[in-house]
């Protein structure tokens, strides 16, 4: 199964982040992004039944909890497949070897709803003879499963990649999506370390590979969510924990994850959603997991239509700790964006800020009094897939997501986590006075007033649970790209 890594420090390596392509509206929609464009938003869980701890699962509460696909992992048994329901899109990694031709007899009549097929895990050995493996695998798959996306998995501290052999070990096995894990908070795994490595593969899959002179177009890109408690004396997650690893993940332009993991299935390997062996017994996290899923498939229509174009982070407080950034300042971690990568309509943004307004992360001072300190706020910034328009017209289709990066600590009881967050804008000559937002409630695109300041100076504020995050567009007379069919 997955291995357990402990961070003794961040690689150099992972600062070396592969600059964006110039012209991404001049690029092909890639077969991965096509297949998305096909399949929807992916939220797929890691499932396990037919071991020694768990013989079956409950495929109508498995449905409940609003995952898209169920992700059978490994080589558990060639008949799994046959007992789910036949319209039922899975998932699964493929072990070299195990089953010599990929998929099993027993699982090729359902081919049609296999969402995407993972070679190894965790893939470390980048040797002449593993990528030739690859990239043959990756043909075949291709030509036998042509409705299937083809990818690997990167993870580890051991198994971090730079950007410049990322890109070599793309152009030669020419995958569909590029996938990672690793676990903000688990096994020594610092929150600024995720955000670096989900930059990384960011970068690298908006590059695209290059084979012979032509590009790829940018690939989606995917990563595990932790869902697990591993060993007796792992804390549990939080609500807001939940949350933020969904919505960080949509704000940097991911468009696929997989819960790690939905059900235990030995003592050994606990779930947080249920207590035991099996789903028979949900916890409340299974409740959170299940709406925050709900919530993100509301956003999936425009998430899968749209292209990152930049992301920023206003790096919060801790206690007993000086400012990371000055108040209202948007920044990478650890370094900042150069400014000919702002984003289309980042310009109409002019300051960011947050307060707390729960009782989560405080510093007491002499008095005894708590004060709130704020916590991070994330910005994401994209554009339309197809056709986006570029020049003065760009800023039509400018779509950029807000997200509470507050949580509570682990094991902590639910706690409020709220940030009252200020976006101030100038809009200039461009005559707009409001925004639209899809609504993560209803799916519905909905106009947000602004408060109207002097001039072209609006701003607006929007209160936000830990982890919590809404996706807006300029109100330029334009459709929401949801909205378009």
């Amino acid at each position: 199964m997955r291995r357990r890594f402990k961070l003794i420090g961040i690689l150099p390596a992972l600062i070396a982040l592969l600059p964006l392509p110039a012209a991404l509206a001049a690029q092909p929609v890639s077969r991965g992004r096509q297949l998305l464009l096909e399949r929807g938003l992916q939220i797929q869980a890691m499932t396990f039944f037919d071991q020694p701890g768990v013989k079956n699962i409950d495929i109508d509460r498995f449905r409940s909890a609003n995952f898209t696909a169920i992700n059978l992992w490994e080589t558990q048994n060639p008949k799994l497949r046959s007992r789910l329901p036949a319209d039922m899109p899975w998932s699964r990694e493929y072990i070299p070897g195990k089953p010599p031709t990929y998929l099993f007899p027993e699982e090729l009549p359902y081919v049609a709803q296999l969402v995407s097929l993972q070679y190894a895990d965790e893939i470390q050995d980048f040797s002449p003879q593993t990528i030739q493996q690859v990239a043959a695998a990756f043909a075949d798959w291709k030509k036998n499963y042509p409705k299937t996306l083809a990818y690997t998995n990167f993870g580890g501290p051991t198994g971090y990649i730079n950007g410049t052999d990322l890109q070599e070990f793309m152009n030669r096995t020419q995958p569909d999506m590029l996938s990672f894990d690793i676990y903000p908070y688990r096994y020594g795994m610092p929150m600024q370390t995720w955000y670096t490595l989900m930059q990384l593969y960011r970068t690298a899959a908006l590059a695209g590979y290059t084979v012979d002179g032509k590009n790829s177009g940018p690939l989606p890109y995917a990563q595990f969510v932790y869902t697990a408690l591993g060993t007796a004396d792992t804390p549990l997650q939080t609500e807001s924990y939940i949350r933020l690893q969904q919505n960080a993940s949509w704000a940097f332009g991911y468009t696929f994850i997989t819960a790690y993991f939905y059900n235990a299935w030995n003592d050994a390997n606990r779930a947080s959603m249920f207590k035991g062996m099996g789903d028979t017994q949900p916890t409340p996290l299974f409740a959170a997991v299940k709406e925050t899923n709900r919530q993100s498939l509301n956003l999936g229509p425009a998430l899968i239509r749209l292209l990152s174009t930049d992301v920023r982070i206003m790096t919060g407080r801790i206690p007993n700790d000086n400012p990371k950034a000055s108040d209202g300042e948007t920044k990478w971690v650890p370094d900042r964006l150069n400014s000919t990568q702002m984003s289309f309509g980042h310009r109409f943004i002019t300051h960011v800020s947050a307060t707390n307004i729960g009782d989560t992360n405080y510093q007491v001072v002499e008095s005894g009094k708590k004060n709130p300190l704020p916590g991070d706020v994330l910005l994401g910034y994209f554009k339309t897939l197809e056709n986006a328009p570029t020049g003065p017209d760009a800023d039509k289709e400018a779509y950029f997501m807000v997200v509470n990066g507050l949580i509570e600590p682990e094991n902590a009881p639910p706690g409020d986590t709220r940030q009252r967050i200020t976006l101030n804008f100038d809009f200039k000559d461009s005559q707009i006075t409001s925004l639209q937002r899809l609504s993560r409630q209803t799916g519905k695109v909905e106009v947000v007033p602004l408060v109207h300041d002097q001039g072209s100076a609006y701003h607006l504020d929007l209160t936000l649970k830990g982890g919590e995050g809404d996706l807006f567009k300029f109100n330029t007379g334009t459709p929401f790209v949801s909205e378009r069919r």
